[in-house]
């Protein structure tokens, strides 16, 4: 459920904000560490 929240994060247009991407790929990897 956590990993869908990740893709409509990505789904939703980003023009020229970089720090979306950079929040969401941190979000990716803390998520990726408590799967573990």
């Amino acid at each position: 459920m956590q990993f869908v929240e990740v893709h409509f994060l990505f789904q939703q247009p980003v023009r020229s904000n970089s720090n979306v991407c950079v929040e969401a790929e941190a979000a990716v990897a803390t998520q990726s560490d408590a799967m573990k």
